[in-house]
């Protein structure tokens, strides 16, 4: 779909709270889509009521969802526009509706699921007042989980960890639409988020592959969400379904992203992670391999050394050891689906 203005004659969404602008000096809609969000949705707009600027919008999409969640935003947050769409038609057109909606240039998606900082929003609209140029902003997640249970805890601090370094400065080519802005303009001409994604899938990383290729994206540390992380079935399920979407298109565009999950160095380190398991079912055929085995593990260890480190500093040596574990295994399961999607793609199974 490529989106225009013209999209809102499909009228396949009904507008059921007009609500109201909040910052008449704000250039910030935010655009948030939401399906069955009622766990979630509530501690997301406490924490925009709570910031130390406002937006001059918000726009809360239901994608057709089965809970009583829209009428606990529209009854206790009447400022919010509310937009239902008639039919459950995934997140990639809720947030081009709420797109086409949006009144101001710069647009800040948000996940049903986070929960923002207080400063975050000021910093968006500094950032983009002083670099006209750039056509978005990238933001991460907290090293603190905003469900803090063993699984989500580590999940926070790997995805922390994967911008742990980067500067003010740092130009991205994707976008993950946990917390990420994009000048409408631009959203426009580049065509939107693709519809042929239905679920929460790599429809994100596609458009930003597209705008990144015409356009800035700078990564922004100062921009920090706390994020509903789920458990480990439901992440390995993810890393599965995702990881499979994510290496169709890194078959068309032939490069890791520039940081993040999908880097270089972290496909480096999930590699060896992956050989290290494998390599183990080599002794059993072969004693004479352990030393081999061992050096790839080692390998794989050094090469996450300072995340282990990173991990012991935020979360004692607990989580020190828990990182350990939970990253191995989360390596072997992205290898595997790797081995999978590669094996398909020969085959174009």
């Amino acid at each position: 779909m490529i989106i225009t203005p013209s999209a809102t004659i499909d009228k396949d969404f009904t507008m059921i709270n007009t609500g109201k602008a909040l910052n008449l000096v704000s250039n910030l809609s935010i655009v948030i889509p939401s399906y069955n969000s009622s766990k979630t949705i509530t501690k997301l707009i406490e924490s925009i009521s709570n910031s130390k600027e406002k937006p001059y919008e918000v726009i809360l999409v239901d994608d057709h969802s089965s809970d009583n969640s829209m009428k606990t935003i529209i009854a206790n947050y009447p400022w919010i526009k509310v937009i239902k769409l008639n039919k459950n038609s995934g997140p990639s057109r809720a947030r081009n509706i709420g797109s086409v909606i949006a009144n101001k240039e710069i647009i800040f998606f948000l996940d049903s699921d986070v929960v923002l900082t207080p400063n975050a929003i000021g910093v968006i609209e500094e950032r983009h007042r002083k670099n006209p140029e750039i056509a978005g902003l990238q933001g991460r997640y907290h090293w603190e989980a905003a469900n803090p249970a063993l699984f989500p805890s580590y999940k926070a601090l790997v995805n922390h960890f994967w911008f742990f370094n980067t500067s003010t400065k740092t130009e991205v080519n994707f976008l993950v639409t946990y917390a990420c802005t994009i000048k409408k303009n631009i959203l426009f001409e580049t065509g939107g988020f693709n519809e042929m994604y239905k679920g929460a899938d790599v429809e994100d990383y596609e458009l930003g592959y597209r705008i990144s290729e015409k356009y800035i994206l700078l990564h922004e540390p100062e921009l920090e969400v706390y994020h509903h992380f789920p458990g480990f079935l439901k992440n390995t399920k993810n890393y599965i379904e995702r990881g499979s979407q994510w290496f169709t298109l890194f078959m068309k565009k032939k490069k890791f992203d520039s940081s993040g999950a999908t880097s270089k160095s972290q496909a480096i380190s999930r590699l060896l992670g992956g050989l290290s398991f494998f390599s183990l079912f080599l002794i059993i055929i072969n004693k004479k391999l352990f030393l081999l085995s061992a050096l790839i593990t080692l390998l794989y260890f050094l090469a996450n050394i300072r995340f282990f480190y990173f991990c012991l500093q935020k979360k004692g040596v607990k989580y020190f050891f828990l990182s350990i574990f939970f990253h191995y295994i989360s390596s072997i399961v992205i290898c595997l689906t790797m081995l999978v999607s590669i094996v398909k793609y020969v085959f174009k199974v």
